[in-house]
């Protein structure tokens, strides 16, 4: 059976929020798992207009062929779960 659970983390917390919170993590431990989880098949999109509303540059983020951008986040989540994808929100 294909189970499909869709998480919204950034969203959650803010982008802006969520950027300053991983400041007290290891960031390269944070990093590889986020990667590790990439390649178990967890997708990233990154919401283009939360990232512009709080000012922050996409050059900020790293450039990994995981992390995919979306004009709106909200636009991403109702074509996923149009796909079969169930919405948890966290935080």
């Amino acid at each position: 059976m294909d189970r499909r659970l869709l998480l919204k983390l950034g969203a959650a917390l803010g982008a802006g929020s969520f950027l300053r919170a991983q400041a007290q993590y290891d960031r390269e431990a944070l990093f590889a798992r986020v990667r590790q989880l990439a390649q178990m098949g967890v997708e990233y999109y990154l919401c283009e207009i939360t990232f512009a509303r709080n000012n922050i540059p996409k050059d900020k983020l790293r450039s990994e062929d995981f992390l995919k951008w979306v004009p709106s986040g909200v636009g991403a989540l109702g074509e996923l779960q149009a796909r079969g994808y169930a919405y948890i929100k966290v935080g």
